[in-house]
């Protein structure tokens, strides 16, 4: 079975970052899984990793993407399109703009506690 899953900025920062507390739960998700990268991430990927890691992780980040270890999500006018009419049908309830992932065959993960979904600030 292939196991997929969307990558969101603190999921990366915690892979790029060794000392980062969930870095182990990030690297065992992209080993695990098939690791899909939004467009939507990378300027904040980019800054984050640039500013607290320094530019050569964020570089050799970008590098990764680039060579094919990570799969890039882009978007493009029919999943705005297709967005905005998903956002309209169900306008009364929270959460419904995954309207990139129906297109590439990547289901949501059911709801459970991630390592990946976390809120504390990142330390200098």
């Amino acid at each position: 079975m292939d196991r997929r899953v969307i990558a969101d900025t603190s999921g990366i920062i915690a892979f790029l970052d060794k000392d980062d507390e969930y870095h182990l739960s990030a690297a065992n998700v992209i080993k695990n899984y098939s690791f899909y990268i939004p467009v939507t991430v990378l300027p904040e990927v980019d800054y984050l990793a640039t500013k607290y890691l320094g530019e050569r992780v964020s570089r050799a980040f970008l590098q990764d993407l680039s060579d094919g270890y990570f799969k890039y999500i882009s978007i493009d006018v029919q999943d705005i399109i297709k967005a905005t009419a998903i956002m309209e049908k169900y306008k009364d309830l929270p959460g419904t703009s995954n309207f990139c992932n129906d297109r590439r065959g990547i289901n949501s993960p059911p709801h459970s506690p991630s390592p990946l979904k976390r809120t504390s600030a990142m330390r200098p």
